[in-house]
């Protein structure tokens, strides 16, 4: 009876490794998801829109918890919830037109850039310039200013329709 009793105890010894390791890797999985759904997002770049910054197939993390400053690059949806990624050049209570020779304004300033592009406002689109952003609106550029789908088409990009801010780039090669 008690060799019966010891083998069980053995038998059970086996199999409690086994269940603190199923019970870690479950607890380890479920702190990923909710990083991944409430803290980051993972993107891959598609298209040139933000060329030569970001590229098409770079990977990139965006962190959804921080505050959001002119110049940063965000990810955001569009109205037929697309997910996009730009440069933030104008925010809330600002008014932003375009000259027909070229450039913008922001409050009738010519923002500084780091890389000057030359940037035109589109030929189609619903918006109207001078454009006054509401405050909780963001005026959103691409790098690439040959590519017009921006804020330049969609108008204002509301604060509730910016998914994240560009933490990290992880740029992919030769492909």
């Amino acid at each position: 009876m008690e060799e019966n009793t010891k083998d069980k105890k053995k038998k059970v010894g086996k199999y409690r490794f086994l269940f603190r390791f199923i019970r870690k890797t479950v607890v380890l999985i479920l702190i990923i998801v909710c990083l991944l759904t409430f803290v980051f997002q993972i993107f891959r770049m598609t298209g040139n829109s933000m060329y030569p910054y970001v590229k098409d197939g770079d990977f990139c993390i965006f962190y959804r918890l921080d505050k959001i400053y002119l110049n940063d690059v965000v990810l955001y949806e569009d109205e037929k919830g697309k997910e996009r990624v730009g440069r933030i050049v104008a925010s809330g209570g600002q008014s932003v037109t375009f000259a027909e020779e070229g450039g913008y304004l922001v409050n009738d300033y010519q923002p500084i850039e780091e890389n000057p592009y030359e940037t035109y406002k589109a030929e189609k689109g619903k918006v109207n310039y001078p454009l006054l952003l509401k405050e909780d609106e963001y005026f959103i550029l691409n790098d690439f200013r040959q590519i017009t789908t921006d804020s330049r088409e969609l108008g204002g990009i509301k604060k509730s329709q910016i998914k994240g801010k560009l933490l990290f780039l992880m740029r992919r090669r030769n492909f």
